[in-house]
């Protein structure tokens, strides 16, 4: 369910930052305009990256959470708890993560991969507006 979300958020944001590149593009620099184009773009920027970061942080705290079970007492445990922990361990082996739609994992790379694509729409949007 939340693959879908996290989707049409990154998709939304890709075309709302090509959107306010190529809006503020078309405006003079000091104008009204072109600050409140700026403040939502970054507003953007900001959201999309509070989301990766998040994700990428999942990532890394689930691969450490096999290390920390090898540091469990697990010597003087049973036999049932031994076995569970391996499998676990095993389990454990390919990290867990956020993905956007079931494509790639939610990290800052993709992040840096929205904004590129988002900078080629608006390079598009460009090219058809001359």
């Amino acid at each position: 369910m939340y693959n879908l979300m996290i989707l049409a958020q990154t998709l939304t944001s890709l075309f709302n930052v090509a959107s306010c590149l190529f809006s503020a593009s078309r405006e003079p620099v000091g104008s009204a305009v072109f600050f409140a184009t700026l403040v939502y773009f970054t507003s953007i920027l900001i959201e999309l990256g509070v989301v990766c970061w998040f994700g990428g942080e999942i990532t890394t705290a689930s691969e450490d959470i096999m290390f920390a079970l090898y540091e469990v007492d697990w010597f003087s445990a049973s036999q049932r708890f031994k076995h569970s922990l391996i499998l676990t361990m095993c389990r454990m082996q390919r990290p867990i993560y956020l993905s956007i739609g079931k494509f790639f994992p939610l990290t800052l790379s993709a992040m840096v991969s929205v904004c590129k694509a988002s900078f080629s729409y608006y390079t598009v949007f460009r090219r058809t507006d001359e």
